[in-house]
C-alpha cells in the first residue's frame, strides 16, 4: 500500500487504480487479499478511504465491495448506467449484506432528474433486494467537469465556485 500511495498537493493520499498502475490490473488472488488487508489496516490513519473502482464487476472491484462497510455508487441518467448500478448493488449485497449503500447521480440535468434517477434505483432495490438506498445527491452536467478531466485537475480545484464543485462540497459535508 505504501509503495503505491501518492500524496497529492491538496493533502489527499491517492492510490491509482489499474489504469494508473499496471501491476494492479493483474494481481493474484493472494496479492489482492493482501492489498485489501493493507487498505483496511492503513485506513485507521485516514478520515475516509475512498476506493474508485472501474465500472463493472471485475475481480478487484468485487473484492473491495465485499470488504467495505459503506459503498458509494455513482451512476448517471444514461439508460445503460442504471442497470450497471443495480448489478453492482445486487452483487455487493449478495456477498456483503451489511453494507450501507449510498448513491450519487452524476451528470444530472437538474436536481429533479438526479432525484428521479435515485428514486427509480431505490425502488428497484427495495422491490427485488428488500433494501433501501441512501441518496447523497446529484452532480450537475457541468462543463467544468469535462475541462477538469481533460486537464487532469479536480473540478473543485479548477473552479471552486462552479456548480459541480459546490455540489461536491455539499455532498461531502
Amino acid at each position: 500500500f505504501r509503495e503505491i500511495a501518492e500524496r497529492t498537493t491538496s493533502g489527499v493520499c491517492l492510490v491509482a487504480g489499474p489504469s494508473g498502475v499496471a501491476e494492479l490490473a493483474d494481481l493474484s488472488s493472494r496479492d489482492l487479499s493482501h492489498l485489501i488487508g493493507e487498505t483496511a489496516r492503513m485506513s485507521s490513519a485516514f478520515d475516509v478511504v475512498l476506493v474508485d473502482t472501474a465500472a463493472g464487476i471485475s475481480r478487484m472491484t468485487t473484492a473491495f465491495l465485499n470488504a467495505a462497510r459503506e459503498i458509494l455508487v455513482v451512476t448517471t441518467p444514461a439508460l445503460t448506467a442504471m442497470p450497471d448500478a443495480y448489478a453492482t448493488i445486487k452483487t455487493t449485497l449478495r456477498h456483503n449484506p451489511a453494507a450501507v449503500i449510498s448513491v450519487v447521480v452524476n451528470r444530472a440535468a437538474s436536481s429533479r432528474q438526479g432525484w428521479e434517477v435515485f428514486q427509480t434505483l431505490d425502488g428497484i432495490a427495495g422491490k427485488f433486494l428488500g433494501r433501501r438506498l441512501c441518496y447523497l445527491g446529484f452532480l450537475p452536467d457541468d462543463d467544468t467537469m469535462r475541462r477538469s478531466v481533460a486537464a487532469k485537475v479536480p473540478a473543485v480545484l479548477m473552479d471552486p465556485e462552479s456548480p459541480v464543485a459546490r455540489r461536491v462540497k455539499e455532498i461531502g459535508d
